[in-house]
């Protein structure tokens, strides 16, 4: 298996896909960034944006989420800090006219 293959079945096992978001088969994925540092962010979603197209997906939306894991009113630590990209995507051959 190549190299690059093997990069992106590690990147997709690490993902967190949610359910079907609509019922016209939008899905939604989250990639942790937390092990990242800033400048490498971008090159990170290019290749997101590279591996959907490749698996027949299409992207409608990619924004940065992050969780600090602490309550702001309290400030005691609820969870794991997170941080990373959510994907808003759909099959690339999915039915639109719903």
């Amino acid at each position: 298996m190549g190299k690059l293959k093997q990069e992106m079945i590690g990147i997709m096992d690490e993902a967190i896909e949610e359910g079907e978001l609509y019922s016209d088969g939008t899905r939604f994925t989250r990639h942790s960034t937390i092990d990242l540092e800033w400048h490498e962010v971008g090159d990170f979603i290019f290749k997101l944006r590279d591996i959907y197209k490749l698996q027949g997906r299409d992207i409608s939306e990619v924004n940065a989420y992050s969780i600090s894991g602490v309550d702001p009113i309290t400030e005691q630590v609820y969870g794991p800090r997170e941080q990373g990209i959510e994907i808003k995507w759909r099959e690339a051959d999915a039915d639109t006219n719903n």
